[in-house]
C-alpha cells in the first residue's frame, strides 16, 4: 500500500478555497464586525501593510488571517451549514477532472489517500467523506463556546513545512506503514512536502514550469 497525498486548491479544484469560503460566508451573513474588518482590510491594502508583513514574514499569510477574522462570532452550526452549501454549490462545480480521476484510481487500488491543504476542514471533510478519502490534514477554524473566534486553531496554517509536520503526526498516531509516498501539488510552497515524498508530482497550467525540472519532479500540464 502506498501513501498518496493530494494538495487541494488548484490541484483537485481550480481555485484557492480558503479566502473564497470566508467571502462566501460573509456574503450571506454580514455583521457589523465583518464590515469593520473589511474596512480595515482596505486600509491595509492601500497602506501596503500586507506587502510589508509578507516581506518579513512570508510564510505567515497575513491577508488570509485577517480575512478569517471576518467570521468572528458566527456560530459553528451556521459555519458548517455554509460549508455544506460552499461544497455543493462551488467546490463540486470546480473539480479538476484529470486529477480527480487520478485520485479515484488510487482510492480504487486501496492506497491510503489523504488531502493536505491550507483550505479549511469544515468543507474538506465533506469532500473527503464523499470520495472515500482516509484523512485530511488542513488549516482549521477555531471555535470557542460554539462560535468562530476569527483565528486558526492553535494558530497553525497548514502550509509549507506545517503540511509535513501534520502528515507525519497522522502517520505516527495511526502507526501507518507504506511502500512509497507520492504527493501531488501545484505550488512551490509545497516544496517541503514534495521533497519528503518518494515521488513528487507537480500540477501546472498551460505550460511546464522551470522549478519542477530543477528539482527533478514529475509534472502534469493541464
Amino acid at each position: 500500500m502506498n501513501l498518496i497525498v493530494f494538495d487541494f486548491c488548484e490541484t483537485l479544484v481550480n481555485f484557492q478555497t480558503a479566502n473564497a469560503f470566508i467571502d462566501f460566508v460573509v456574503e450571506r451573513k454580514k455583521t457589523i464586525w465583518s464590515r469593520f474588518i473589511t474596512s480595515l482590510e482596505m486600509i491595509f491594502l492601500h497602506s501596503r501593510f500586507f506587502a510589508i508583513v509578507d516581506r518579513f514574514l512570508p510564510k505567515y499569510n497575513i491577508s488570509k488571517r485577517i480575512n478569517l477574522m471576518k467570521i468572528r462570532g458566527i456560530s459553528e452550526f451556521e459555519i458548517k451549514n455554509f460549508a455544506s452549501d460552499f461544497y455543493n454549490i462551488i467546490i463540486s462545480k470546480n473539480i479538476i477532472q484529470l486529477l480527480f480521476i487520478e485520485l479515484e484510481k488510487y482510492v480504487a487500488k486501496g492506497d491510503y489517500v489523504i488531502i493536505a491543504s491550507g483550505g479549511y476542514d469544515v468543507y474538506l471533510n465533506l469532500f473527503a467523506a464523499d470520495n472515500k478519502i482516509k484523512h485530511i490534514v488542513s488549516s482549521k477554524i477555531e471555535f470557542k463556546k460554539g462560535k468562530a473566534s476569527g483565528f486558526l486553531l492553535n494558530g497553525k496554517d497548514c502550509l509549507y513545512e506545517e503540511k509535513v509536520i501534520q502528515v507525519n503526526e497522522l502517520i505516527n498516531t495511526n502507526n501507518l506503514k507504506f511502500q512509497q509516498k507520492i504527493s501531488f501539488t501545484d505550488s512551490i510552497s509545497d516544496l517541503p512536502l514534495l521533497n519528503w515524498s518518494d515521488e513528487g508530482i507537480v500540477v501546472s497550467r498551460g505550460q511546464g514550469q522551470n522549478w519542477p525540472q530543477k528539482y527533478n519532479f514529475k509534472e502534469i500540464v493541464l
